[in-house]
């Protein structure tokens, strides 16, 4: 593998996690808002 797929491989990963991570708390602050109303 060279070092551009290995880097991309890494970009891919960390920017489908972070997505994953965005979208939870998105929901969680979501959640939160109905609940308080």
């Amino acid at each position: 593998m060279s070092a551009i797929e290995r880097g991309w491989h890494y970009v891919r990963k960390i920017f489908s996690e972070a997505l994953i991570l965005y979208k939870g708390g998105l929901f969680e602050r979501i959640d939160k808002g109905w609940s308080s109303i």
